[in-house]
């Protein structure tokens, strides 16, 4: 499950920048779209994974919740962001 929240987050706060510095405040991921976006990943894992279609759609609930945590930060933390 970690694997499926936890790593995406940690890519995109790295990757998502501004051009210039790389410093903590230059990172376009924002609190509340990290929150959320672990909160989504890990509640796709754990009801993907108790259904037999995700594995055989998806190879498993991991790259779902990989997909889902992704879309939730990149969404989310553009909509929370200060301009």
């Amino acid at each position: 499950m970690a694997a499926g929240a936890l790593a995406p987050t940690i890519v995109v706060g790295l990757l998502w920048r501004k051009p210039g510095e790389y410093t903590y405040e230059n990172s376009m991921v924002t609190p509340a779209g990290a929150r959320i976006a672990l909160i989504a990943g890990t509640l796709t894992a754990i009801v993907a994974g108790q259904n037999d279609w995700v594995t055989e759609v998806f190879g498993g609930p991991v790259i779902l919740a990989a997909v889902v945590t992704t879309l939730c930060l990149l969404i989310i933390s553009s909509l929370t962001r200060k301009s």
